[in-house]
């Protein structure tokens, strides 16, 4: 019969295959700061948009994670989940994420007691030693955290979540900025039936958790793929906006170019646009012609009411 993980007599003495997973690093690091460049490009306010999009898939994965579906919690979850990344982490501050948890989720703990019955205290503040030590890659070093701290399991429920936001602490560090890009939790979410697969293999026989880093890596290539995907209508205004610096625009023009440029399919008229605008059909089409004019618009066909307008990308 397989030991756990934490029953091995040399646990945590994790070992890797570095032959195995150094080109792995060297592909994702590639796409990490490919995908850090070009938004750290962007405008702040865009920054900070993207960043908010990208914690509310964040919190709605976890929720997915965790077969959670009353949304309502997407909030509170999201002030949860959030956590310095130049800040240690401590045994506190676990206990109160825990409690929060408990508190949203509806935990039940049977007398008072928050810790597993196995939880040793020693091995929590091991791995809180070895996690606030610097020394070792970032994004390695997040997918060991994530293992581990599942390994010595010390509360009866939400250990899932809580190793999902201490990994991603590790990821912020390596990112060095204060905005988010990226979900790993959406990416785990995809791959949920694999995920605890992989983990229930992981977590018995063996200290050599190449296989599961491997896993957790590709995971995270994944995650910075999708966020091109995921935040392109955002680069798109961001991009838009910045040609136009020194352009005004009234708050309907600006209400209808963002629509359009965050995907809106249907061909813009200036019937839709008042619709859209809150506005006469009048006040929409000067304000198109307006756009016309400077050259922001330019038709794409029809006739009278029914000409559609399409946007002019530099």
């Amino acid at each position: 019969m397989s030991l756990f993980l934490q029953q091995l007599p040399h646990f945590p003495a994790f070992t890797w295959s570095p032959d195995i997973l150094n080109p792995i690093l060297m592909r994702v690091r590639l796409k990490q700061g490919k995908l850090l460049a070009s938004m750290e490009t962007l405008q702040p306010e865009f920054k900070a948009q993207a960043h908010n999009e990208i914690m509310r898939l964040e919190v709605v994965s976890n929720l997915q994670i965790e077969n959670q579906v009353e949304l309502e919690k997407k909030e509170a979850l999201r002030l949860i989940i959030t956590y310095p990344s130049n800040t240690d982490l401590n045994l506190e501050w676990l206990n109160e994420l825990y409690k929060s948890l408990s508190a949203l989720f509806n935990y039940q703990v049977v007398d008072n007691q928050q810790f597993s019955s196995d939880f040793d205290k020693k091995n929590l503040l091991q791995f809180l030693n070895w996690f606030n030590k610097p020394g070792l890659d970032r994004l390695l070093k997040s997918g060991i955290a994530h293992l581990w701290f599942l390994s010595i399991a010390p509360f009866e429920k939400g250990a899932g979540v809580i190793a999902r936001i201490i990994s991603d602490i590790q990821l912020a560090k390596a990112d060095g900025i204060a905005h988010r890009y990226y979900s790993m939790s959406d990416q785990i979410s995809k791959k949920k039936e694999e995920y605890q697969f992989i983990l229930s293999q992981a977590q018995q026989g063996s200290l050599d958790i190449t296989i599961w880093l491997q896993w957790y890596l590709h995971c995270l290539e994944g995650a910075y793929e999708h966020a091109e995907t995921a935040l392109a209508s955002l680069v798109k205004r961001a991009n838009f906006w910045n040609t136009q610096k020194g352009n005004s625009f009234n708050k309907r023009q600006q209400v209808i170019i963002n629509r359009v440029l965050a995907g809106f399919n249907e061909g813009l008229t200036t019937t839709i646009y008042a619709c859209i605008a809150e506005c006469s059909r009048d006040t929409a089409l000067r304000d198109v012609t307006n756009l016309l004019h400077r050259g922001i618009l330019s038709k794409m066909g029809g006739l009278g009411k029914n000409t559609s307008y399409k946007i002019n990308l530099k």
